[in-house]
């Protein structure tokens, strides 16, 4: 699949405004705006991508994204603020809209309000607050930028069929130490992977020792064969080398692209399978949560509890941040981190991307060969 073509400047409406993100030291009216960010389509292309994984998901959208033009529309006024925004997705007969609180703005405006504190003008201990608003297009005295244009080609997007029903009676649900987050009421797309896979996926998270470790999994993406349902079948561990491994850190060089990349070639050519992609990552916390001021690490209910919910199996802003620019327009794409309890116990989690933020995800282990060759 190929991005787009995209507007590189602010994204004006029809009659010429631009829905505007306002960062202040404290909500309107008594609150002084410190920054304010004209948005495009390119800032909210988290949110672009969740809404168009929606739409294929429901069946009301199919998988090519450049089937469709793109619009970003202001959300309801509230007085002078707007209540979050839509994306609107419109080709041939086909349309779909997925509306977005301004949470999902979050990390734009800690952005700026940091790009704010290391100029001086505000102070970080005073925290921020931010806002939509609609604003006139030159509100700020800046010209309309000239529409600059950038495409990115990908490998067209195709699901293989097979039934969700039989994959699901064949698997089984995997869950590590701690009690997982309980699922949303309308559940992400289910993921599954193979018991070769997993085994194989621990262990390279497990090989950097004290330092953290990583790997990436490979995969294939299925529509249900009586629904529109997508879902994701990983297959594969491919082996990250090459990488840069710290206590807190690791990181992927261009050697570790290229040869995940030979990995995955050769198993499409022997395998014959073309349509396998890398569908996720995973890699190990190596450290125990930490200690509160009186120097305890469990909690006072700890013995009474069944499970511990305290963990390192969670993703860190580094975490996100290499999440989105690995996997940017892949909205099916995982993440998978292993950890430590608070009681020393091997621990893992499943996040993937909804609303601009990662979310828990269930994961389910499978016989090999169930979901085709």
């Amino acid at each position: 699949m190929s991005l787009r073509a995209r507007q590189a400047g602010p994204t004006p409406f029809d009659d010429g405004h631009r829905l505007v993100l306002n960062v202040a030291d404290a909500p309107p009216p008594r609150g002084k705006v410190l920054a304010q960010i004209p948005l495009n389509l390119n800032d909210v292309q988290l949110a672009r991508d969740d809404a168009w994984w929606r739409g294929v998901r429901a069946g009301r959208l199919e998988p090519d994204l450049d089937a469709y033009t793109v619009r970003l529309v202001p959300g309801p006024a509230t007085g002078p603020l707007r209540n979050g925004y839509t994306i609107q997705f419109a080709g041939g007969r086909q349309e779909y809209e997925q509306h977005f609180g301004v949470t999902t703005l979050e990390h734009l405006a800690r952005r700026k309000f940091l790009e704010v504190v290391d100029a001086e003008l505000a102070i970080a201990d005073d925290g921020y607050k931010f806002y939509l608003t609609v604003e006139p297009a030159g509100f700020d005295g800046s010209p309309t930028p000239s529409p600059l244009h950038a495409t990115m080609r990908r490998e067209p997007l195709v699901f293989e069929s097979a039934s969700l029903a039989e994959a699901t009676a064949a698997s089984q649900p995997l869950t590590g130490a701690s009690p997982p987050p309980d699922d949303p009421e309308s559940p992400p797309m289910p993921v599954f992977v193979a018991e070769e896979a997993w085994e194989e996926g621990r262990q390279q998270a497990y090989l950097g020792g004290e330092a953290e470790s990583a790997a990436l999994f490979s995969g294939r993406l299925f529509r249900d064969s009586q629904s529109p349902e997508v879902f994701v079948l990983w297959e594969a561990c491919l082996e990250a080398r090459d990488t840069v491994q710290d206590k807190y850190s690791v990181e992927f060089t261009g050697a570790t692209w290229a040869h995940a990349r030979r990995l995955l070639d050769q198993r499409r050519r022997r395998l014959d399978r073309p349509h396998e992609i890398i569908v996720a990552s995973v890699h190990r916390h190596p450290w125990l949560p930490s200690q509160d001021e009186d120097g305890n690490r469990v909690c006072d209910q700890c013995s009474a509890r069944e499970r511990c919910t305290r963990t390192t199996a969670m993703p860190s802003a580094d975490d996100l941040e290499f999440h989105c620019a690995v996997f940017a327009g892949q909205p099916w794409a995982t993440l998978a981190i292993w950890g430590y309890t608070a009681r020393g116990e091997e621990d893992f989690r499943l996040f993937g991307l909804r609303s601009a933020g990662f979310h828990h995800r269930s994961l389910r282990l499978i016989k090999k060969g169930v979901l085709g060759p």
